[in-house]
């Protein structure tokens, strides 16, 4: 599956994905408003629980959302 068809599937919201560097960018331009509360801070709400960010299925990358 393509990076960008993982969030269609999932979320079944429209996002921009892309890859840069060792992040993938998430930004989405239509979302329902609860989702941002989510995914705001996620990989440091992460690292606090002592959980890895990195996505190992998506090379290690990690997950950037922003909303516009």
């Amino acid at each position: 599956m393509e990076i960008e068809g993982i969030f269609e599937k999932f979320l079944n919201i429209e996002a921009f994905v892309r890859s840069k560097g060792e992040k993938i960018l998430v930004t989405y331009y239509r979302y329902p408003p609860e989702l941002v509360p989510l995914f705001q801070g996620l990989n440091e709400k992460l690292k606090s629980r002592g959980i890895n960010p990195k996505v190992p299925w998506l090379n290690n990358k990690i997950l950037e959302f922003h909303f516009k």
